[in-house]
């Protein structure tokens, strides 16, 4: 669970204006990193956002609660936490969804953490395994995102769409590149699904879409390893 960044210029609308509103509503909210020289009263351009925002009811609420509350433990303090338990007003989700309800949707909350972030993780990697948890860089490691990821793509049938603002990966399953020391499979198992179609002889087509400007300067090593 992310979210965005409450710091400067960070508020935009759908239509992601660059100058028209450094008068009125970024007149006091502008960030642009990434030309030289620029600012709001040299006349912008200003860095435009978008993010996408989704509001959670159910089963899958109490997920994102679980997770604060794990991060909470870790990293603050216990006895300022608020058992929910305490809060009369909250109630506990029904189990019961309407799948003929148009606004009923089947969510699953997935996440990308260790051990040394979250509280609870057990210590031992059989346990561990036990939870759906894997061992690695002497932690416990949650990677429920990619294990979502390598799911989708190996029962895509048509096409694959993924768009991310940071779509990073290895090549680590090449020979040449096999000492990276990165688990990240996603490229692998784009590849690899690539490959079974071609042999299939099965049309199929992989889009994965990233933006010129993730963050920062194109030209710097970070962006450019995203790139």
């Amino acid at each position: 669970v992310g979210g965005i960044d409450l710091c400067d210029g960070r508020y935009d609308t759908q239509c992601h204006s660059l100058f028209r509103t450094l008068d009125t509503v970024h007149k006091d909210d502008f960030h642009q990193p990434n030309f030289e020289g620029t600012s709001i009263h040299c006349g912008g351009p200003r860095e435009p956002w978008h993010d996408i925002h989704s509001k959670i009811e159910g089963q899958a609420a109490w997920d994102v609660l679980h997770n604060f509350e794990q991060r909470w433990r870790k990293q603050g303090h216990e006895d300022k936490l608020l058992l929910i338990q305490e809060v009369s007003e909250i109630d506990p989700p029904s189990p019961v969804t309407y799948e003929k309800d148009p606004e009923t949707w089947h969510v699953q909350i997935f996440r990308s953490i260790d051990g040394g972030a979250a509280f609870g993780f057990p210590d031992n990697p059989e346990d561990a395994a036990k939870a759906g948890l894997v061992s690695g860089k002497d932690c416990i490691i949650d990677r429920s995102i990619q294990d979502a990821y390598i799911n989708a793509i190996r029962r895509a049938k048509n096409f694959i769409y993924i768009e991310n603002q940071y779509f990073l990966g290895s090549c680590a399953s090449w020979d040449s590149e096999n000492d990276v020391g990165c688990l990240h499979l996603i490229p692998a198992e784009l590849a690899l699904k690539i490959v079974s179609k071609i042999e299939a002889g099965e049309r199929f087509t992989v889009y994965i879409v990233v933006p010129m400007w993730p963050e920062g300067v194109p030209e710097s090593g970070s962006v450019q390893a995203i790139l």
